[in-house]
């Protein structure tokens, strides 16, 4: 199961991969070992409007640092404040909005190019 990948594959605009990854359409498996080595603290991202403590920054950079890529087959746990969408919004500069089961969290970086959303109930996420 990597909905969460593929539903971030599906709606960050390719040109943004080609840029950052050097490829239109990468796989899931070479999405995440992307994130990892891309990571950082993302104290520039706002959760639902408010900035998020060091330490939950902190503890964001080791959930990402904690990734096994071959592992994403299994599923992942989305959390209400996520680590990958935290991330993701960080280094794209894109707004996310997800909608789970009817909740809206938001994700947004202090200066962003365009927006995405995503969709999710207990057991799948879409674009």
């Amino acid at each position: 199961m990597t909905c969460l990948w593929n539903s971030l594959i599906k709606a960050i605009k390719d040109e943004d991969f080609k840029i950052y990854m050097k490829n239109p359409h990468p796989s899931p498996e070479q999405f995440v070992v992307f994130l990892k080595k891309s990571n950082k603290l993302c104290s520039d991202v706002s959760h639902n409007g408010k900035l998020l403590t060091i330490k939950e920054y902190k503890e964001n950079l080791e959930a990402i640092n904690n990734l096994n890529p071959r592992s994403i087959y299994r599923g992942y746990d989305c959390s209400s404040c996520d680590p990958v969408l935290l991330l993701v919004s960080h280094i794209f500069r894109i707004k996310i909005d997800h909608l789970y089961n009817g909740s809206l969290i938001t994700y947004t970086p202090t200066s962003y190019r365009y927006g995405i959303k995503l969709h999710s109930s207990k057991t799948h996420m879409w674009a």
